[in-house]
């Protein structure tokens, strides 16, 4: 949706794409870009500047500044949330006890937590009796305390007391 119809072109004939059906692929997304909102940058395949909003995972540094990045109040962070279909407030699908306290724009997806704080944090698929986290992200966690601080937990079932993430 980003590039110049040439340069499309060309990178699609280096994918083994004739120029013919290349050309006519970009019309046909033009022609799809023109209906959409201009109020917001727009989605691209590599990353071309200003007009585009990139969000690389491939590489573990950016695979967690662009999560975090949901956390924000920026514009960018805002088309993040709405491309991701993260409601206001942060929580949706998610069962929190009373005592959970959530600051700093924390996210909680799909989750259950009794009691804690939750704080600069992204909590996704994470079911536990007791939450402390700071500047975390929690992705598929299971447990029956975590403490973590500054810290990616991923994929992790523990069933210790102490649940312990540093």
């Amino acid at each position: 949706l980003t590039l110049a119809k040439d340069a499309y072109v060309s990178v699609m004939v280096t994918k083994d794409e004739t120029a013919e059906v290349a050309a006519a692929h970009h019309d046909r997304m033009q022609a799809f870009r023109a209906k959409l909102p201009t109020n917001r940058g727009v989605f691209g395949a590599i990353d071309v500047g200003e007009g585009c909003y990139w969000w690389d995972y491939g590489q573990l540094k950016l695979y967690l500044t662009n999560n975090v990045l949901a956390m924000n109040e920026s514009e960018e962070a805002a088309a993040l949330r709405d491309y991701l279909k993260i409601p206001d407030g942060g929580v949706q699908a998610s069962s929190l006890g009373a005592g959970v306290a959530l600051s700093g724009g924390s996210i909680v997806l799909a989750s259950t937590m009794a009691s804690g704080a939750v704080s600069n944090t992204i909590a996704s698929h994470v079911t536990t009796g007791e939450c402390n986290a700071n500047g975390c992200m929690l992705i598929n966690v299971t447990a029956k305390k975590i403490q973590a601080n500054n810290c990616i937990v991923y994929n992790v079932v523990d069933d210790s007391e102490i649940g312990r993430a540093h």
